[in-house]
């Protein structure tokens, strides 16, 4: 089982594989690795996604939720940044230490 304290190397690789669309500013990969003692891959892939609705929820106000897919200029401008990890990370709950 992949815990992302034992290898934060993997933790880096992982992170950013799951943003496909939105792009990382100032995302602070080590402290992230570091706080997610216990985070399995999936936990590490549901924080990932909840850092990047956070990112979305805040651009709520410009998206137009008519149009079939999001305009450029507006997908340009969105970064996931640290303060989104770190919001997600608030309701983040470990696998690896949960009890049985």
């Amino acid at each position: 089982m992949f815990q992302s304290n034992a290898e934060p190397d993997v933790s880096r690789t992982v992170l950013p594989n799951e943003f496909l669309l939105l792009r990382m500013e100032q995302v602070d990969l080590e402290r992230i690795a570091r706080e997610t003692h216990g985070h399995v891959g999936a936990d590490l892939a549901a924080l990932c996604t909840e850092a990047a609705l956070q990112c979305i929820r805040e651009k709520m106000d410009v998206i137009d939720l008519e149009d079939e897919s999001i305009d450029a200029e507006i997908l340009n401008a969105m970064a996931v940044t640290n303060d989104h990890f770190m919001t997600a990370l608030a309701t983040s709950y470990p696998s690896a230490l949960r009890e049985t």
